[in-house]
């Protein structure tokens, strides 16, 4: 059975696409070279499809990492700045915050207190590693600031702590 060559060349193109197959190593000789070279150039082979899928994923995970150090550093931030206000109520007035409507004011300055030691803890953990294989730390600026700023924080507690133990 004699087939046009034609149809050969598109059966041909159809497999390379849609089996993932290399078109240099696929051989296409019933094709015209002008068409098999153009058929080579333009399917990209699986070793680029790898490749390509490979560095979306890494700039997606990127792109994900950043937007959840932003988002930790916002919140770091706030729960530092609850807290300072929590410690500056507490020495001036020798107790906490109030609990506010519903409690959610005394929930959140519970919630702000263990965000900021853990963030501290964190930040001394990941600061002082001395294995060199895992590399620097890539947090980002909210995230940084939101560290240093609970650090500040948690020293300021120490000295309402001092004052506390000398006052009362």
């Amino acid at each position: 059975v004699h087939r046009p060559r034609w149809l050969c060349c598109v059966l041909c193109a159809v497999a390379v696409k849609f089996c993932c197959l290399d078109p240099a190593a696929f051989a296409l000789s019933s094709c015209q070279p002008s068409l098999r070279a153009r058929l080579a150039g333009r399917m990209p082979t699986t070793a680029a499809k790898r490749t390509a899928v490979i560095g979306r994923q890494a700039s997606r995970a990127e792109s994900e990492s950043k937007n959840l150090n932003n988002f930790l550093g916002i919140a770091g931030i706030a729960a530092s700045l609850l807290v300072a206000w929590s410690e500056y109520t507490l020495k001036n007035t020798g107790c906490g915050l109030p609990a506010g409507p519903y409690g959610l004011l005394g929930f959140a300055e519970g919630i702000s207190y263990l965000t900021v030691v853990g963030l501290c803890g964190y930040n001394l953990y990941t600061s002082r590693r001395v294995d060199d294989s895992r590399g620097k730390r890539e947090w980002g600026g909210l995230l940084e600031a939101a560290s240093g700023l609970s650090g500040l924080v948690v020293l300021l507690g120490l000295v309402v702590l001092y004052f506390q133990i000398s006052d009362y």
